[in-house]
């Protein structure tokens, strides 16, 4: 069985705030030849503590947390809340009049208000995406301008939504290996 030096807690980590835990874990059995006492001694292993803005003494997880939450502030802008705006509205929730087969079911606010807005029919087809979920979308042609701006706008909401979670994440990993010690590091 592998010895543990002894250890007297934090105070040998001044320069290095971690925390370390010593058990003693004892306890009583009986086997066939009497009764006796076992101990074993277990240590966890040191872990890093940070201090990020007012907090003190969190741990790696913590401190990726906090970072991601000023990242999520620093991003979540008006543009962010019009995307979202762009995407909710473009879901097609409303019930509609009998469509033909394989046809998405329902429309959406959006397709309603920018069919009476921009009811212009061009001299060639656009292309659109359809569709309620990624298993369903399919790309489908129009000529009516109103019709393909109402199916338009949610799939740019949505692009500039995934940009801006893969901004975060991005920032959010820089940040942190910026403030971890080596051995906490992502990548």
């Amino acid at each position: 069985m592998a010895e543990f030096p002894e250890t007297s807690g934090v105070s040998d980590y001044v320069d290095n705030p971690s925390r370390v835990w010593n058990f003693d874990f004892s306890d009583t059995y009986t086997t066939s030849e009497g009764i006796g006492t076992s101990s074993r001694r277990v240590q966890v292993p040191v872990v890093n503590l940070y201090n990020y803005k007012d907090l003190e003494n969190i741990t790696r997880e913590e401190i990726f947390v906090w970072v991601l939450i000023d990242q999520i502030l620093v991003h979540f802008i008006g543009v962010d809340i019009a995307a979202a705006a762009a995407v909710v509205a473009g879901q097609p929730f409303i019930p509609t009049r009998a469509k033909f087969g394989g046809a998405t079911k329902g429309t959406s606010p959006l397709s309603i208000v920018s069919r009476r807005a921009v009811n212009k029919q061009m001299p060639f087809r656009l292309p659109m995406i359809t569709g309620r979920s990624l298993s369903t979308l399919k790309i489908s042609m129009t000529k009516r301008l109103g019709a393909w701006g109402g199916r338009t706008v949610p799939i740019v909401g949505w692009i500039i939504l995934a940009y801006d979670v893969e901004e975060i994440i991005r920032h959010t990993l820089v940040n942190y290996n910026k403030l971890a010690k080596p051995g906490d590091k992502l990548w």
